[in-house]
């Protein structure tokens, strides 16, 4: 099952994607979660602002 979570940090609201699975060695119930972006209200109007990429950051300094 896969859902979105908004995590509110602040005044910053971030965006994650959340996927239930089932580990094969134990059997217990877990998550995976995936970074979205960071919700920008603007003007009435909500819009996800992508990640990053972390590597070309880096490669710039």
């Amino acid at each position: 099952m896969t859902y979105i979570r908004r995590l509110v940090r602040g005044n910053n609201v971030y965006i994650y994607s959340v996927t239930s699975y089932r580990d094969k060695e134990t059997g217990n119930v877990k998550q995976r979660s995936e970074y979205m972006g960071k919700e920008i209200i603007k003007d009435n109007t909500t819009t996800v602002r992508k990640p990053r990429n972390r590597f070309e950051v880096m490669c710039l300094k």
